[in-house]
């Protein structure tokens, strides 16, 4: 009966202690705005998936028109807005898609504008999905933050609740990211960190031409969301992010400094793999030497269609089984194309010996996460840079989609099967990776919740409304070369000056005064006596 008197206390402050946890734990409303593409509506879904397993409840705010197949997952409440005019942008899309297939990079500027201008346009339209917004009461909203979602900041601006970015490629100037172009190459390039004096002055101007161009701002004038703010107003709601969630590593990216509002959260898709269907499990043990997958994802269905055709003919020359994202499901031969596979799912699988994808973030990690080596062929944006880091890494190796020839991808995936390096290699940072104490989900959720609870828990400071001149330190430079040519301008003139003053006076009168000055100096310290033995 004693031992029992000691118990009962103990359980009674452990219950204590558990209601004052759940009580300062409060399950927080989220709103997620996830860009178009389905590879970040799938980042974004992860995040989600483990916020609502910590008790929050998340809400995805999506385009109905939109197929995005598996996403969002369950036990997550979407609000659907319509876009009236989306059957008009099919059109345009397929000519994006074209142009970024052949090159045509001279038109691509312009075609950027009108997609910022459709998407400022369609997150404004559906008054009815804006009011069901209102009516839940968000705590927090989580922005996928791309070129062309500028507008979506508009939405929690409209609901007055903060918000947190996430996204592949986070602009430095407007986050007050420090700007390092020396050692961190710029993401849009596909340069590393051993830089000779042309590439540093690339990745330089690249910044440069980052920030000084047009590519992020705001197209629109009007604003139905928020009638009193200007376009560069709007611009400026991206810094104003609580937390910037970058899908990018410490290790697997290349050196990067980053400040204390900013959480490196790449591989929020990784996850074990789920078990295959039964045709792909059934395809997969029949393959003796393992099974190659081509995939280049969702964005651009038109590229990945012409991409397959000009690269299977060479695939099917291998002896492993190739499994290829297409837009048609069949089997010919040792190759199997499907609509959608889940990629994660079959790179987790042992008979996967090679990705062959354009190497976007999640490909990248969920890759990195299973040990499988890729040959990568972007197409655009970060992804040039991805490819850069897989080869410098000796994870794969890289190549030219524009530049392909009968035997290029056929010799390189040769290399990469049978060459044990590459696995060695990707099975070694996949190793590094899984051993962290907090997966990716976890380390951006745990930002979410400091947010939800202290706000702005570390503070920005000033330096967020420095220009890009002298986030590069341009104009400090800029003042060091004025003052050495201001001194040397000093020192001309002075010289020039003793000059004219010697050429005033006659030449004798000099010669004189010379001669005068080594008789002094001779008398002041005689030369030494020099005797002949």
């Amino acid at each position: 009966m004693a031992r029992t008197t000691h118990v009962i206390p103990w359980a009674l402050q452990a219950f204590i202690v558990l209601c004052y946890l759940v009580e300062n734990q409060q399950a927080a409303k989220i709103l997620f705005v996830p860009s178009l593409e389905y590879s970040h509506c799938k980042y974004m879904n992860a995040l989600g998936q483990e916020l609502v397993q910590r008790g929050h409840e998340v809400t995805m705010y999506m385009c109905q028109e939109i197929n995005f197949r598996d996403c969002p997952g369950p036990h997550f409440e979407v609000i659907n807005f319509s876009w009236p005019t989306y059957e008009k942008s099919l059109d345009f899309k397929e000519k994006i898609g074209n142009d970024i297939f052949h090159g045509e990079w001279n038109v691509l500027s312009e075609e950027a504008t009108e997609v910022k201008e459709q998407m400022c346009e369609m997150i404004q339209q559906d008054n009815d999905a804006l009011q069901r917004l209102h009516y839940k009461n968000f705590d927090l909203a989580v922005i996928d933050s791309l070129f062309s979602t500028q507008c979506f900041y508009l939405v929690p601006y409209n609901l007055s609740i903060p918000f947190i970015s996430v996204s592949s490629a986070l602009r430095e100037s407007e986050t007050g990211s420090i700007i390092a172009p020396r050692f961190s190459p710029n993401v849009y390039t596909s340069v590393s960190t051993e830089m000779d004096f042309r590439k540093r002055l690339l990745s330089t101007l690249r910044y440069v031409a980052q920030h000084m161009g047009d590519i992020f701002s705001v197209p629109l004038e009007n604003f139905k969301l928020a009638p009193t703010l200007t376009a560069s107003e709007v611009e400026d709601l991206y810094w104003k992010s609580e937390l910037f969630l970058d899908n990018t590593d410490i290790i697997f990216n290349y050196p990067k400094p980053f400040l204390s509002h900013f959480r490196q959260v790449g591989g929020l898709t990784t996850q074990p793999g789920m078990p295959l269907s039964k045709s792909l499990q059934h395809f997969f043990d029949g393959a003796t030497h393992g099974v190659i997958i081509m995939s280049f994802g969702n964005a651009f269905e038109n590229i990945t269609d012409r991409i397959s055709a000009l690269l299977l003919s060479t695939l099917q020359r291998l002896p492993q089984h190739i499994l290829v994202k297409t837009n048609t499901n069949k089997v010919d031969g040792n190759v199997k194309m499907m609509t959608w596979f889940s990629l994660n799912d079959v790179c987790a699988h042992p008979k996967t010996k090679l990705l062959i994808s354009h190497c976007n973030s999640n490909d990248y990690f969920e890759s990195l996460y299973h040990g499988v080596p890729l040959i990568c062929l972007p197409i655009v944006g970060d992804q040039f840079q991805i490819a850069s880091r897989i080869e410098d890494y000796k994870m794969g190796l890289k190549l030219n989609i524009w530049k392909q020839k009968r035997d290029t991808l056929y010799i390189a995936a040769l290399n990469v099967t049978t060459k044990p390096v590459y696995r060695k290699n990707a099975q070694k940072y996949s190793e590094i990776f899984r051993s962290r104490r907090l997966n990716p989900r976890q380390v951006a959720a745990d930002g979410v919740e400091e947010v939800l609870q202290f706000g702005r828990r570390h503070p920005k400071g000033s330096y967020l409304n420095h220009p890009w001149y002298q986030l590069l330190n341009l104009d400090v430079w800029l003042f060091i070369h004025l003052l050495f040519l201001i001194g040397f301008y000093a020192f001309f003139c002075t010289v020039n000056q003793i000059i004219r003053w010697l050429q005033h006076y006659k030449v004798f009168h000099v010669i004189v005064l010379v001669v005068l000055l080594l008789y002094i100096h001779n008398m002041i310290y005689p030369p030494p006596l020099v005797y002949d033995i």
